[in-house]
């Protein structure tokens, strides 16, 4: 009698464990240990197959469910490592003098652009003053002319129409150093030893 499959008034079936563990390919000892586990009702020797089915659907449903939210922490914590390395490598390399930060670049182009627009608007001064003892009236043109090319050559820098000199210009600038494999703070402490 124990062995028996029976059909319940609401078209359940209700078979032993044993047959259950053979449907779900598993052993009696292992279907047992999941019963008490999940505390899982059964009558007897007997549990409803449909229900047991259902509910272990459930249990691997929730189980990946629970490798799914520790997988995404994991990848969020190793996109976080990976960020603050970068951070860290760039720090390094801004030490090292390989990696200058912007705005310092920004503010010395400045102070060097101001210097060459100085020097070459006092160029034509220049001219005039040493042609002036040969012939005054050739220093003079001499002067309009330098003067003239000048601000030719600053409007056109100002302006930015610089087309077939600056063909680079606006690109991003190759990286001159290479990208370290091992961790900034492991390679700190092979060189202390």
């Amino acid at each position: 009698m124990a062995n028996e499959i029976l059909l319940t008034k609401d078209k359940h079936i209700m078979c032993p464990i044993a047959v259950a563990a053979v449907q779900l390919g598993i052993t009696r000892v292992a279907l047992n240990t999941w019963i008490k586990d999940n505390s899982f009702p059964k009558e007897g020797s007997r549990i409803d197959l449909a229900d047991l089915l259902l509910a272990r659907r459930e249990t691997a449903e929730r189980q990946k469910q629970d490798l799914s939210d520790t997988e995404k922490k994991l990848k969020a914590e190793v996109k976080y490592k990976s960020e603050k390395a970068k951070q860290e490598e760039m720090i390094t390399l801004q030490m090292m003098g390989e990696l200058i930060p912007q705005e310092q670049v920004k503010d010395s182009l400045e102070m060097l652009f101001l210097d060459i627009r100085q020097t070459l608007l006092t160029v034509p001064d220049n001219i005039k003053t040493r042609v002036y003892g040969i012939d005054p009236d050739i220093a003079t043109e001499c002067e309009e002319v330098a003067n003239e090319i000048i601000t030719k050559i600053l409007t056109r820098l100002a302006s930015g129409d610089n087309i077939g000199r600056a063909a680079n210009v606006g690109e991003k600038p190759k990286k001159r150093y290479t990208k370290r494999t091992a961790s900034v703070s492991a390679a700190t402490t092979a060189d202390s030893e």
